[in-house]
């Protein structure tokens, strides 16, 4: 029987996979060169898909290795519920296990907001809806630090300290280490060093979606599509 392996398991969420370098998209030629140095030395997967397009039900599937039909974690708000299986819940007997950042595939765990809608929701109240303004959304800072958003820095850093009592130690099982970065997440928190790093003239510009469906309504309303953006700003979002 094949040994298990140490593994490093790094999730950035909501990242298109198309925007790599190695993938050929023209305006990342200089920005993830350590990610396409990883596709020139392993396995480029080019056409897998996460099961579910939102973030909850997304790493719901992913570690309980059902499809959203079967653990019915539906949205932000229902994940998977106690005492359904996980992978993370198992490890520990195999690994040691370290998880950094955000894992948000229980019910309830995604923010402070979710946890009132799953545990209110069952009881049948209502909570008021809220609107987010497109400010809130997307900044560059006035700075040239390569560290930019000191949170996901501060992850790396904590992995790299598991890494090192790892290799110091006597290691009696493999590890398992997961680290799920904000970015490329919204809010879209940027400075000068990184988004220099991108011509804005390899950036396409997509259409804008008119459909009346709500869900787009909302979308469009939350993203202050309702205005349109200039073409500046939405090369600067991309």
């Amino acid at each position: 029987m094949t040994e298990p392996r140490n593994i490093i398991h790094f999730h950035a969420e909501s990242w298109d996979g198309r925007m790599l370098g190695a993938m050929g998209h023209p305006a990342l030629r200089d920005a993830t060169p350590h990610i396409d140095r990883l596709t020139r030395e392993g396995v480029l997967f080019e056409n897998a898909y996460c099961s579910h397009p939102i973030c909850c039900p997304s790493r719901a599937n992913m570690w309980s290795g059902r499809y959203t039909h079967h653990c019915e974690s539906w949205n932000n708000h229902r994940g998977l519920e106690p005492g359904m299986w996980s992978l993370l819940d198992h490890l520990p007997a195999t690994h040691t296990l370290k998880t950094l950042g955000k894992l948000d595939y229980r019910s309830g765990g995604h923010t402070i907001q979710a946890r009132l809608t799953a545990w209110l929701g069952a009881s049948g109240l209502a909570r008021p809806q809220y609107d987010e303004d497109a400010s809130q959304c997307f900044t560059v800072a006035d700075s040239d630090a390569v560290r930019c958003h000191e949170r996901d820095w501060g992850l790396v850093d904590a992995a790299i300290a598991f890494l090192e009592e790892q290799a110091q130690g006597s290691q009696e099982k493999p590890f398992f280490l997961t680290l799920s970065s904000g970015l490329v997440h919204p809010t879209f928190d940027t400075n000068r060093y990184w988004l220099n790093r991108i011509p804005a003239d390899a950036v396409d510009i997509p259409p804008m979606d008119p459909s009346d469906h709500p869900c787009r309504q909302y979308q469009r309303m939350a993203k202050a599509w309702r205005a349109g953006f200039d073409d500046d700003t939405v090369r600067q979002v991309r």
